[in-house]
């Protein structure tokens, strides 16, 4: 799916606005993540991973980055953070990286804008793209590509591109 986002913006003739979403849940404390020497923490050991892939939609490493944070309150461990990158060619890329969410709730999503397209990326399990005059396709994964899937969880469809500009189950409005 990585691969089918990435050529969907291909030849886009101008910058990029991405969005990565990250809602990691909470870990205590004392979990082996957040020890330097160990997990080196979770920005580092995991949020690397998130900034490599924008970097990787927009073909160039940023070439600056500004961070900010919530407080942590004794309860967190510089684990709700937001990240955002320039990239050389005037591309924007933004990684809320949050671990004060509901882990029941998906924990990614990726939304891109640029040149009159739209693609977002749920879980890794669902990416849809949206160009010319609403024309809005969904191609849905039978399991997640990355990390562990979740066995049971998720039916397997029928593979490839599905247009769903007439489909009365589309997620989209007008």
């Amino acid at each position: 799916m990585a691969q089918q986002l990435k050529a969907f913006l291909g030849g886009r003739g101008e910058p990029l606005a991405a969005y990565y979403r990250v809602n990691a849940g909470y870990l205590p404390p004392t979990h082996w993540t957040h020890d330097p020497e160990q997990g080196g923490g979770r920005i580092i050991g995991e949020g690397c991973h998130f900034i490599d892939f924008l970097t990787y939609l927009v073909g160039s490493a940023p070439t600056a980055v500004t961070a900010g944070g919530l407080p942590d309150g004794g309860r967190y461990r510089e684990d709700n953070a937001v990240l955002t990158f320039d990239f050389p060619d005037g591309s924007v890329g933004v990684v809320s990286y949050l671990a004060n969410g509901d882990k029941t709730f998906p924990k990614e999503r990726v939304e891109v804008f640029s040149a009159g397209r739209v693609a977002v990326l749920d879980d890794f399990r669902l990416l849809e793209l949206v160009l010319a005059a609403n024309a809005r396709f969904s191609t849905p994964a039978c399991a997640r590509r990355k990390g562990t899937a979740r066995s049971g969880r998720l039916s397997c469809p029928p593979s490839g591109p599905v247009d769903r500009r007439r489909s009365p189950t589309t997620s989209f409005s007008a």
